[in-house]
């Protein structure tokens, strides 16, 4: 699950600016989960894409379809990692 970023979690989490989404939770045994998507982490950017906030993340998510594979861009520790992700319907 996912949510809006505020700007004060985003000068917290040292980012430059407020945007993204946060990540509020992660299913056990989803492809997030898999790959290392954690609690907390910001997802910057889908495939190159920027995330401005959880309705574009929605929108960049649902141009793609289960078992696709994405490039996922994440905010954490104030740095930025990239990920490999599967899409998979959400449970």
């Amino acid at each position: 699950d996912t949510a809006d970023i505020s700007p004060s979690s985003a000068k917290r989490a040292g980012l430059p600016r407020p945007y993204g989404a946060q990540v509020t939770g992660v299913w056990d045994d989803s492809p997030a989960a898999s790959v290392g998507l954690k609690r907390g982490d910001f997802i910057l950017q889908v495939d190159g894409h920027e995330v401005l906030g959880l309705a574009t993340l929605r929108a960049r998510i649902s141009a793609y379809s289960p078992g696709d594979e994405v490039k996922v861009r994440i905010w954490r520790n104030k740095a930025a990692l990239e990920l490999q992700v599967e899409l998979a319907l959400k449970p």
